[in-house]
């Protein structure tokens, strides 16, 4: 630390521009994969997978947890689904994932707001953007699945579903 000079002492020419960490809001985002780290269990028993996802329009960013490695054989399934789902998104199709080939692909994401919290000194915090928990990831190429706030009141074809499947509805006599 250098003497104080005021402003005029300051050289802003060698960083970098804040890019924020704002959460994403609510809604059907395409995202990169920016950074994605295994780290211990709240409990250290196990490894999750922390999973950065960047908005390409800047709007924010989201971080999925998986568990992919814990003492709950349920709960390890759940979060490699969970990872294989995103990675097969993304268009990632080797079996084993490989966190440097991840960085950098690109999938839609399904954003719901999260839960309110209490920080270390008890004070309410308003929960932030998270991937939702059922089928939250979608090619980005392809129409993102609508969200379940905003499925349409009524199906869209004729046979009263939204799908392509033509499925004949049974008539009574």
């Amino acid at each position: 630390m250098g003497d104080w000079n005021g402003l005029s002492g300051i050289d802003l020419a060698g960083l970098e521009e804040d890019k924020g960490g704002s959460s994403l809001p609510a809604g059907a985002h395409i995202c990169v994969i920016s950074k994605a780290e295994v780290g211990k269990t709240k409990n250290n028993k196990g490894h999750r997978l922390a999973v950065t996802l960047t908005s390409l329009d800047g709007a924010g960013q989201v971080v999925d947890y998986m568990n992919i490695h814990n003492s709950s054989a349920e709960a390890q399934e759940i979060g490699q689904r969970r990872l294989k789902t995103l990675l097969v998104r993304a268009g990632y199709s080797h079996p084993t994932p490989d966190i440097a080939k991840m960085k950098g692909l690109k999938v839609g994401v399904h954003v719901v707001q999260g839960a309110d919290w209490h920080d270390d000194k008890g004070e309410r915090r308003k929960g932030g953007g998270e991937p939702r928990s059922s089928n939250p990831y979608f090619a980005p190429s392809g129409q993102p699945a609508s969200s379940p706030a905003s499925s349409p009141a009524a199906p869209s074809g004729s046979d009263g579903f939204d799908d392509d499947i033509p499925f004949r509805q049974a008539h009574s006599s």
